[in-house]
């Protein structure tokens, strides 16, 4: 199960982009983690809550990595969450439009 801290979460280094770049950042850790000799590639799951259950959401859009993604308490429009907690500009149709789960449940590629 991965369950990962990202970017400028819990003490780590960089940039929140909310819900874009991250999609890529738990994609490589991913494809990292599927290289440890004591895991099996098949296997890993990926789950979130709340933002990283939105995460969860857009991820399972770009990527066949994982054996299932496990989202709990989404959103479907990140506006739904403070503007304090992702720094882009909400008034901006398109920074929503591309972060917001509802608009690519179609793309889905893992059993989510």
């Amino acid at each position: 199960m991965m369950i990962p801290a990202l970017r400028s979460g819990f003490g780590n280094a960089g940039v929140k982009e909310g819900s874009l770049g991250e999609v890529d950042d738990v994609i490589a850790a991913a494809s990292y983690l599927a290289r440890q000799p004591q895991v099996d590639p098949d296997r890993i799951y990926f789950a979130g809550h709340g933002s990283g259950g939105t995460l969860a959401l857009l991820v399972a859009t770009q990527t066949e990595r994982f054996r299932a993604v496990i989202t709990f308490g989404p959103v479907e429009e990140v506006t739904a969450f403070r503007e304090d907690l992702y720094k882009f500009k909400h008034k901006n149709e398109k920074e929503v439009r591309i972060r917001s789960p509802m608009n690519w449940l179609k793309d889905i590629k893992t059993p989510t």
